[in-house]
């Protein structure tokens, strides 16, 4: 059981090195650590700037010089789409995002570039 998410969840995302799970659903990301020992009893990360249900997340892929050690969470990077037309893109060890798009309409989907360039 991972506790601190009490509402129903769309959409999940996995970090490319596997060690963060994401999810959407609330007004805020929550972001489950998986490393040793794992999320049982750990409340998630949670990202939180969304005045709408967050409708989608999506991790930023590793670019090839990363991929030779684990990246922490200061190089972690996700994206959010909110309902309310905001896409955010935080990285996982701060508490703004480093930057915020309001849209017009609202964002279902997120995409990345295979080389994590764009979004």
């Amino acid at each position: 059981q991972m506790d601190g998410y009490m509402t129903k969840v769309q959409r999940l995302a996995w970090s490319p090195d596997g060690r963060w799970l994401a999810s959407d659903g609330a007004t805020d990301c929550a972001c489950w650590d998986f490393s040793p020992p794992g999320p049982q009893g750990r409340a998630p990360k949670s990202l939180r700037l969304h005045q709408d249900l967050v409708s989608d997340v999506a991790f930023r892929p590793e670019s090839p010089s990363d991929s030779s050690a684990a990246p922490s969470a200061a190089a972690v990077q996700i994206a959010t789409a909110g309902r309310e037309g905001l896409v955010a893109v935080w990285q996982l060890n701060r508490k703004l995002p480093l930057a915020a798009l309001a849209r017009p309409h609202a964002v279902t989907r997120l995409a990345w570039s295979p080389d994590g360039s764009m979004l």
